[in-house]
């Protein structure tokens, strides 16, 4: 599970992962439990429905261990069903963003939990002491790794910065062009059917190339005038880091789209530059972005544009 949610280490280390992943992969990351959400409209295609199933499968196998004659190896200790269900009510309420990561990583830590009790046996509180220190260092890591690899690793790499400022500056070009924005990039449907003006999206180009909020057709200047695969019929077209809206570092470029007023809207279009780490602070964009024009924010790489329906 930990390797599922840093991609394998894919931001981290900066790769670019195989094209399955870019085009099957809505977070086009070096992950497979995302794949299910764009190959199928199922909800139990989400995160946190397949986590929420496997919570009560677990819990269920808890309940079903303690029935007289069951091996008690089918299922995790009692003491643990109250997190599996921790992990359900949270899922279901989504109290704060991110809440789907959040339960992920208390599942991952039942795992661990249960692994430990169940190797020392009748003294499964010595295992679940062990869990404790483990997590804690694994914690650490996750905690310390990070930053090191920013000071050791990553520098200005100003050759790629350059790289992307002008592929931005192309994508920023594209945007003035007519029906460029579909209509789901202005309107949602709410709960009753109504059509009500969307404040604002934010999401992978590519991302919302698939979803339809963007259409390039063959007029965009950073495509070079040929389709992306998110376009095409059957995955074809342009299949390179261009084609699948991938900046100089293998990660995706990104769009903030807000309204100013009913016929005025402001863009951001940015990379997270050389650390691979998200700078930008995208909320209130008129109050962080004054006027059009280059993006300063951490070593992130931005262009700021507005523009009239």
């Amino acid at each position: 599970m930990a390797g599922e949610e840093i991609s394998w280490g894919q931001r981290l280390l900066g790769f670019t992962p195989p094209e399955v992943f870019l085009q099957e992969n809505y977070q086009q990351e070096f992950e497979i439990h995302n794949i299910l959400r764009s190959i199928s409209d199922s909800k139990w295609a989400r995160s946190k429905h397949l986590a929420n199933l496997i919570a009560i499968s677990y819990g269920v196998a808890s309940l079903v261990a303690l029935i007289p004659g069951v091996p008690r190896f089918i299922g995790p200790h009692f003491s643990l069903i109250p997190w599996l269900a921790f992990v359900v009510v949270m899922n279901k309420e989504y109290p704060f963003d991110r809440t789907g990561e959040f339960t992920e990583l208390v599942l991952g830590t039942v795992f661990v939990a249960d692994i430990a009790m169940r190797r020392y046996g009748v003294n499964r509180y010595l295992g679940a002491r062990t869990a404790i220190i483990a997590l804690s260092g694994v914690l650490v890591v996750g905690i310390t790794i990070p930053p090191t690899l920013e000071k050791l690793v990553y520098g200005k790499d100003t050759r790629r910065v350059s790289q992307a400022r002008e592929e931005l500056e192309l994508l920023k070009s594209d945007m003035f062009q007519e029906d460029i924005f579909q209509p789901h990039a202005y309107w949602k449907i709410d709960d009753n059917g109504r059509k009500k003006r969307k404040k604002r999206f934010h999401k992978r180009v590519y991302t919302a190339v698939k979803q339809h909020y963007i259409h390039f057709d063959t007029s965009s200047s950073f495509l070079g005038h040929e389709l992306s695969p998110g376009e095409s019929p059957d995955g074809e077209g342009r299949n390179d880091n261009r084609g699948y809206l991938i900046d100089p570092w293998g990660q995706s470029y990104w769009i903030v789209h807000e309204w100013r007023g009913k016929s005025t809207a402001v863009v951001v279009l940015y990379s997270m530059g050389p650390n691979r780490r998200r700078d930008i602070t995208t909320r209130k964009l008129k109050q962080q972005f004054g006027k059009t024009g280059t993006v300063v924010a951490g070593d992130d790489v931005g262009v700021y544009l507005k523009y009239q329906l």
